[in-house]
């Protein structure tokens, strides 16, 4: 389940590259604008969080700055304010170490 979430913030972050590409600046809404017509990505991918308490999500929080975004939750955590200097990162919404110790958003 781990790496399944791994790959899905990797799939994820592809599909942000390539719309940066395109549209020359980041979503700024809750990343629906990625799965508009299958585009950049078909859904969301599911987070699984493994001992953490979060149930399996697609759910993305966002806000202003990393630390708005976070809310600890589980799914996604992504800054969609293009006044932030953090607009367009993407993380996982989750303060909970993962199997190896390593936070989850902070991978």
């Amino acid at each position: 389940k781990e790496g399944a979430t791994r790959g899905g913030l990797t799939s994820l972050r592809s599909a942000l590259n390539i719309y940066y590409s395109d549209n020359m600046e980041h979503p700024t809404d809750d990343l629906v604008s990625l799965t508009a017509d299958n585009r950049y990505i078909s859904n969301l991918p599911i987070v699984k969080l493994p001992g953490t308490g979060h149930p399996e999500s697609r759910h993305v929080s966002v806000g202003v700055s990393t630390a708005a975004a976070i809310t600890d939750t589980g799914g996604w955590a992504y800054v969609n304010d293009p006044s932030s200097h953090a607009h367009g990162t993407l993380l996982i919404n989750c303060t909970h170490a993962d199997s190896k110790g390593k936070r989850w958003d902070e991978q």
